[in-house]
């Protein structure tokens, strides 16, 4: 079989090299230690989808702020109530597990802003560019869950961004001593540095508010603050979101009722993904969704091209691609065989395919199936179990329905993790 593209190696802008195109793209793991750090389970997940054949690891999401956790159950860094030399221990112990084999491992780090869950005894309110709370809807149950889990949020001041920039820079400084190949700093999803970038979340009349390009400034400047903190040769790359989120020019996509622009919202993630690129990142992860409107789970309303296309967000990442050709590209969801990523990757869409829930299934998915020369190209695929929402959370905000499914999955990881160290005693 000729050498397909997605088997082909990639060389980031920083001059580091993966072997292959396939990437296991963050998941929500909820599967860390009472220190919120990674344990044996963990790591022996990690381990195994090294061996798995994969380019390259992104880790779920590492919360750079005790005050500021997007769910209880996550993994934290910058933890005032574990000692440095401990962390960073327990992180080699992870780092040198997902780095078997050849495959890189990158560290995912987010600070959810709104977003984040009120937890007692973290302290505080959220924090936000502007006191804008997030939306699960205009129902009385969704509006309650919105005040209870979040709040209303108090607008950041200049310090606060300059201790939150900081706290980015000191996770990625970690993560490198800790022997971590890279991070990817969370700019989607509805999180802290998407705030900053939308005109709907940030309404600040200062220098971070305003226009497109004045919304990028808090994103550039942890761009910045990271690269300044880790050696040469670590990645930094950025995951943002797509224009939410159908991004056919020939079609208007509908958000909560309302007819968007898409062409000007378009133009307007153009000029800041310019200013991004810039920035100096290695690598731009192109993915969609909120908790208020939470397509990274399924994807957008999808199109007869877009099905045929599989990926969620490919059209979106060639408008990108269009404007700046030599920024490296991720397109992670949707892919479900090895003809859709094959197409996607040869006809110059994106440079990597990521790949969560597959990756769940099937922890050896590249060397098993996609990348296997024995297996044909109609067996090559992803196989997903279906998990329907049950019928009483079709009531609720639709984020419930998708933290439904995203349970199950994070109950897959747990028991991957699990089933190896029973056969290991």
């Amino acid at each position: 079989m000729e050498t397909l593209h997605i088997n082909k190696p990639f060389t980031f802008p920083n001059g580091s090299t993966i072997r292959n195109r396939l990437v296991k793209s963050a998941m929500a793991e909820g599967y860390m230690e009472p220190d919120c750090l990674p344990g044996d389970g963990l790591i022996t997940n990690y381990s195994r989808w090294a061996q798995g054949g994969w380019g390259m690891l992104i880790t779920g999401n590492y919360m750079i702020d005790p005050k500021g956790m997007s769910f209880p159950g996550m993994l934290l860094v910058n933890n005032d109530t574990v000692s440095r030399e401990v962390q960073v221990a327990k992180l080699k112990a992870f780092a040198s597990a997902a780095r078997a084999n050849g495959t890189k491992i990158i560290a995912q780090l987010c600070h959810p802003g709104r977003a984040g869950i009120l937890i007692p005894g973290r302290g505080g309110k959220n924090i936000a560019p502007s006191p804008i709370r997030i939306s699960f809807g205009d129902g009385f149950i969704a509006r309650a869950l919105a005040a209870l889990m979040t709040g209303t949020p108090r607008e950041m001041t200049r310090e606060d961004i300059d201790n939150i920039v900081g706290k980015f820079a000191s996770a990625a400084r970690l993560m490198a001593e800790a022997g971590f190949d890279g991070v990817e700093l969370h700019g989607a999803h509805g999180y802290l540095i998407s705030q900053f970038l939308s005109a709907e979340s940030n309404q600040r009349t200062d220098e971070y508010g305003g226009s497109a390009l004045d919304r990028t400034k808090f994103a550039v400047q942890v761009i910045e603050a990271v690269k300044a903190a880790v050696p040469d040769g670590f990645i930094v790359g950025i995951k943002l979101n797509s224009v939410d989120y159908q991004t056919d020019r020939s079609a208007q996509a509908t958000k909560e009722g309302h007819v968007m622009n898409t062409e000007k919202q378009l133009q307007e993630c153009v000029d800041q993904f310019g200013a991004i690129a810039a920035a100096g990142v290695d690598y731009v992860n192109v993915s969609g969704g909120t908790m208020e409107n939470p397509r990274m789970a399924n994807g957008p309303p999808k199109s007869t091209r877009t099905k045929a296309r599989e990926a969620f967000f490919l059209s979106f990442a060639e408008s990108f691609r269009a404007s700046f050709p030599d920024v490296p590209l991720m397109v992670t969801g949707g892919f479900h065989s090895r003809t859709g990523m094959e197409e996607a990757v040869a006809g110059g869409g994106t440079d990597l395919v990521g790949i969560g829930r597959g990756a769940c299934a099937c922890p050896s998915l590249p060397s098993d199936v996609v990348l296997n020369p024995e297996v044909a190209d109609s067996e090559a695929r992803v196989v997903l179990k279906k998990y329907p929402v049950p019928w009483w959370l079709s009531w609720g905000p639709q984020m419930v329905g998708v933290g439904w499914e995203n349970n199950f999955y994070s109950a897959m990881i747990r028991a991957l993790g699990t089933e190896q160290e029973g056969k290991k005693n």
